[in-house]
């Protein structure tokens, strides 16, 4: 059985400020602390992926705990017609949960608890919209996540954490006039590893997750009130990418809201 009590407190600071309409920012700081139990999934499933690895649960696991600390600036020119907000954040993690290598020749993977971990990144975004027909939008995300220090696995140590990229960008822009609606979108997520120790470097192939830079589309039109015809497009280019699963490439679909 498993059982456990812990005590999760969070401080937060808010202040803001309106210079005549032109400018407005907003200044945050939190810090705090985190509590993460294994689930069901953790801790007793184990399963066999269509690559042929083994991933198994772990009963044995301890809970995941946090202490974090960040602090961002919002901004908010021309009365909200340009908004671009700031954000840095550092975690120290300790028994952080995440699925380890046993046997590459094996293929087998197991839950477990890493000693030390820390994560720190920043977040920026920024929003347009001088005019009510036209909207853009761009954010970026940069996570540099590490094992600090792992006994179960010691050539993990100092390595990327899994699951995780370090570099994410998304953009978009949207039209909407009389009626007709155009919206174009991208997306580049860098490199992301499965392996602990970051050795699964070979690329397009299944099992990796491969950087990857995709764009989306839609096309609509509203015929009456509340009646719009949409058509999306996905992955326009018709990239091959690989998470994990080959994705799919070029997806042409049609909806009717209503």
């Amino acid at each position: 059985s498993h059982g456990q009590f812990s005590f999760s407190p969070k401080l937060a600071v808010v202040s803001s400020f309106d210079i005549n309409g032109i400018w407005a920012p907003a200044l945050r700081i939190a810090g705090g602390k985190a509590f993460r139990p294994p689930t069901i999934y953790d801790l007793y499933r184990t399963w066999l992926s269509s690559t042929g690895w083994i991933y198994e649960g772990n009963p044995e696991l301890e809970p995941e705990e946090t202490w974090s600390v960040e602090g961002g600036l919002n901004n908010f020119f021309l009365n909200n017609k340009i908004r671009f907000s700031a954000t840095g954040y550092y975690n120290r993690i300790s028994n952080m949960i995440y699925t380890t290598t046993i046997s590459e020749s094996a293929k087998l993977a197991k839950k477990a608890n890493a000693g030390r971990a820390k994560t720190k990144g920043a977040e920026l975004e920024l929003t347009v919209a001088p005019v009510s027909f036209w909207k853009a939008f761009a954010n970026y995300t940069w996570t540099d996540s590490r094992i600090v220090e792992n006994k179960t696995n010691p050539l993990s140590e100092g390595k990327q954490t899994t699951g995780i990229p370090e570099h994410v960008f998304q953009g978009g822009t949207s039209i909407t006039w009389n009626g007709l609606l155009f919206a174009l979108d991208g997306r580049y997520v860098s490199k992301r590893y499965n392996n602990d120790d970051n050795s699964d470097t070979v690329g397009n192939v299944y099992g990796s997750r491969d950087p990857a830079t995709t764009f989306d589309a839609s096309i609509g039109y509203t015929i009456k009130k509340n009646i719009t015809l949409l058509v999306k497009i996905d992955n326009i280019a018709d990239k091959i990418v690989f998470d994990y699963y080959r994705m799919p490439g070029r997806v042409v679909t049609g909806e009717v809201k209503v």
